[in-house]
C-alpha cells in the first residue's frame, strides 16, 4: 500500500511538472516580439527599432526604417567635397526627400527652419533657404559653379547597400546630379528632426 501511495505521489508531481512545462511554453509564444528584434527585409537584416523622430508643436512621429521605406522614395546621385577640395563620391543614393518627411505635418509657418540632430547629440540648424536646396555647388576641381537646386534628402541606402552604423542607419544629403555641395552638410547618423516655426 504505501509502495502504491508513493507511485501515485510521482506519478502525480510529474502530471504537475508537465502542465507547468506546457504552460510556461505557451505562455513563451503568446508573448509579442521584442521591438528590437531582428527581422530580415529583402535579404538585409534590419532591427525593427525607431531610427527617426519628427517632432513639430508638441507633436511627434516616430519611424522605423520599414517605415521610412514605405515612404515615398527618391534616388538620386550625388557626392560632396571636402574643405581641402577632395572629391567623395559620386554614389547612387536612395532615401526620401526632406520634403516628403515634412509633409507629414501641416506647418502652419511660411517661413519654417529644422533642427536636425546626429546620435552624438550635436545638432545643425537649416532655414527654408537650406530646405529649398539653396546652397553652392561646386565642380569637381572645387570652384563654386552655382547656388541652388540641390535636394535635401535623407538616405538609407548608397550604392544599393544599407548604410553601416558609422554613417547610418540615416545620413543628410544634398543632392545635385551635376555637381558637388559641401560635406560640413552631410550629416552622419541622424535621429530627430525638429521643425521650428520662425514667424
Amino acid at each position: 500500500m504505501a509502495t502504491e501511495n508513493k507511485s501515485n505521489k510521482i506519478i502525480t508531481i510529474m502530471l504537475a511538472l508537465i502542465i507547468i512545462v506546457a504552460a510556461i511554453t505557451i505562455l513563451y509564444i503568446s508573448l509579442p516580439k521584442n521591438e528590437n528584434e531582428t527581422e530580415t527585409n529583402g535579404g538585409n537584416e534590419q532591427e525593427n527599432e525607431i531610427v527617426l523622430q519628427l517632432l513639430y508643436n508638441d507633436e511627434y512621429i516616430n519611424y522605423t526604417l520599414d517605415q521610412l521605406q514605405d515612404l515615398e522614395s527618391f534616388t538620386g546621385s550625388g557626392g560632396y567635397i571636402k574643405s581641402n577640395n577632395a572629391i567623395v563620391g559620386p554614389f547612387n543614393l536612395t532615401g526620401i526627400k526632406i520634403s516628403t518627411i515634412l509633409n507629414q505635418y501641416d506647418i502652419q509657418s511660411e517661413n519654417y527652419s529644422i533642427n536636425i540632430k546626429a546620435a552624438d547629440e550635436n545638432s545643425t540648424n537649416f532655414n527654408l533657404s537650406f530646405i529649398n536646396g539653396d546652397i553652392p555647388i561646386f565642380n569637381e576641381t572645387g570652384e563654386q559653379i552655382g547656388i541652388g537646386n540641390a535636394t535635401m534628402m535623407i538616405y538609407y541606402k548608397q550604392n544599393g547597400e544599407f548604410l553601416d552604423d558609422s554613417d547610418g542607419p540615416l545620413r543628410l544629403a544634398f543632392i545635385y546630379e551635376n555637381g558637388y555641395t559641401s560635406s560640413k552638410f552631410w550629416i552622419k547618423q541622424v535621429v530627430s528632426i525638429l521643425v521650428i516655426d520662425d514667424f
